[in-house]
């Protein structure tokens, strides 16, 4: 909250009566004779204070009220991107807590005290706060402000108060110690025991928390959370929390639980899950046949953690054939760890985005991948990958030539190191879908110091290429 926050400016004004209505009435449905609108403040980012805010409350006023007689009704209001003083969150709280809490669902109190000092960032959110303390949220994003143990106080009041309705939660990019995660979780947890009364976590279905600073006992706060939930749970991000190896495999853990076999949608980048945290990993990703989006990048995963996490996804009835969105990027993964992918990706007929950037794999790895790789994938990215002509060769080959990957848009390769000629022979093949290469190494090929070993090593995965080739996956062969 103190200068460290990103800086915002005042815009100029004669500007703003031309896209008031735009802005304030970004999204509207007619439901009968009630219109339901989102309310958000005109202009560009900005320092908005008391006289910007009652220009503001103003331009709502008036929207609200209609030219034909008809009040419309609001169901959300985003208030990001603008930083407010005390005085102007007073006026524009004023106003949301006197005409529209009772009937807003959705808040987006994302990153409104940027450039505050603390003091008055603390006032700024507990003033936006207790406006919509008697609100019946569905969702809840306060994400981007810089809040802490103080500032999770400061929000109490809506964070705490929607517990008959809360749906959805983000909070990224908030500097959460692992003191404010457990502050969260006794919110979140509050009625738990209590079979009279209600508990959020019980509702939720979508949880978000990145790039916080909460570390290992921020996993033990975000495992109780999870503890609570139920079969609701569709939409789970605990990413770049600063978790070392004990932490994400409590992590691990704890989404080992048959509440979690519904997720769509999962994303634990950055953390350290090594060779214990994976094995649980693998047994919680068996049976998420829903399963759409997996980010695993920068996780510490190797290839035996691969082999392990592919065996899962493929024996989960459904999960190889849902999953839409892959990204491995970032971790220890071998050619080895390539050919069991391999033959992962091979059942994933509907992945549209494949990230494995930044791994070890070569150009044997590559040659693996290349002859398997869906149809439909509209993105894939094999940059940093150690890759030489052999395995530019192979997606010449087995992508352009083929003329399958129609859905292909983005071929993103740069950091290897491709030859000359053969910068050209991908530039032919691919066109525009070939990502600028600025960090290629044109003037040597990696395939000149590829080893025999790497044949070796592959040929430890043969029984678990055709353990994933057709034999049915029981639960019990995860241990």
């Amino acid at each position: 909250m103190t200068n460290k926050m990103s800086e915002v400016k005042d815009n100029d004004s004669s500007s703003r009566s031309t896209i008031i209505r735009e802005n304030v009435n970004s999204s509207r449905d007619d439901i009968g004779q009630r219109k339901f609108v989102t309310l958000s403040p005109s202009g560009e980012r900005e320092v908005v204070n008391d006289e910007r805010a009652k220009e503001i409350v103003t331009e709502w006023k008036t929207f609200l009220e209609g030219d034909d007689g008809t009040m419309k009704v609001v169901n959300k209001v985003t208030l990001s991107n603008k930083s407010y003083t005390a005085g102007a969150a007073e006026i524009v709280g004023d106003f949301i807590s006197k005409n529209c809490a009772s009937s807003i669902k959705v808040a987006i109190l994302a990153d409104v005290i940027a450039g505050r000092m603390e003091q008055e960032g603390l006032q700024v959110l507990q003033i936006l706060s207790d406006s919509l303390k008697h609100a019946e949220l569905v969702e809840l994003d306060l994400s981007d402000n810089a809040m802490g143990s103080k500032g999770i106080r400061a929000c109490h009041s809506v964070l705490g108060g929607q517990r008959s309705s809360l749906e959805r939660l983000t909070l990224c990019n908030n500097g959460l110690s692992e003191y404010s995660m457990a502050e969260v979780a006794d919110i979140l947890l509050q009625g738990s025991e209590d079979m009279d009364e209600d508990c959020i976590c019980e509702r939720l279905t979508k949880i978000h928390f990145y790039n916080n600073m909460s570390g290992n006992k921020g996993c033990e706060a975000f495992a109780r959370i999870l503890s609570k939930t139920n079969h609701r749970l569709i939409d789970v991000r605990y990413s770049g929390t600063r978790a070392g190896r004990e932490g994400s495999t409590i992590l691990a853990s704890a989404l080992d639980n048959p509440n979690m076999k519904n997720l769509q949608r999962l994303d634990l980048a950055d953390n350290s899950f090594g060779a214990q945290g994976a094995q649980l990993l693998s047994r919680a990703l068996f049976g998420c046949r829903h399963l759409q989006y997996l980010n695993l990048r920068d996780c510490v995963l190797d290839n035996d953690a691969i082999q392990s996490i592919s065996h899962a996804l493929f024996g989960s009835d459904g999960s190889s054939e849902s999953l839409q969105h892959l990204d491995v990027s970032g971790n220890e993964i071998t050619a080895r760890g390539a050919r069991a992918l391999s033959e992962l990706l091979e059942e994933m007929v509907n992945l549209r985005v494949f990230h494995a950037e930044e791994n070890e794999m070569t150009s044997r790895g590559i040659q693996y991948l290349a002859p398997l790789l869906p149809p439909s994938l509209q993105e894939l990215k094999l940059g940093f990958n150690e890759c030489g002509t052999l395995g530019a060769q192979a997606l010449i080959q087995h992508i352009s030539i083929t003329q399958q990957y129609t859905n292909l848009h983005t071929l993103h390769l740069d950091g290897n190191s491709f030859l000359p000629e053969i910068v050209q022979k991908l530039q032919d093949a691919f066109g525009d879908k070939l990502v600028e290469m600025e960090d290629n190494d044109d003037e040597n090929d990696f395939d000149d110091d590829l080893s025999d070993t790497e044949e070796d090593d592959v040929s430890q995965t043969d029984d678990l290429v055709k353990a994933l080739a057709g034999v049915k996956i029981n639960e019990s062969q995860l241990c």
